[in-house]
């Protein structure tokens, strides 16, 4: 099932549970957060931004929106993606939703 999160601003981001990700299209390709599912939660796997939108913010609007997400489905996060792993550094207004 997909289902499109409420983004403000700019493409929207939606939820494709059945392939464990989170998408933004943006015209011309697709970025993408890819998560394995574990009890309680997620573990988040790897990030994808097309290189014609990279350092435009459109990766950290994919991970905002889908750790936001997370922590509305009651979702705990671990990043064993790097990108993850440094917006939840950066972001400590997700620190509640990170697996220690």
């Amino acid at each position: 099932m997909r289902h499109t999160l409420d983004v403000a601003v700019g493409p929207p981001v939606v939820h494709d549970d059945e392939r464990h990700r989170y998408e933004m299209d943006l015209g011309d390709g697709v970025a993408v957060a890819e998560y394995l599912p574990v009890p309680g939660g997620v573990v988040f796997t790897h990030t994808v931004v097309p290189a014609a939108h990279e350092g435009r913010g459109m990766g950290s609007r994919l991970v905002g929106a889908a750790l936001a997400d997370a922590r509305w489905r009651g979702w705990t996060v671990q990043a064993r993606c790097w990108f993850v792993a440094d917006f939840l550094r950066l972001h400590r207004q997700y620190a509640d939703v990170q697996d220690p």
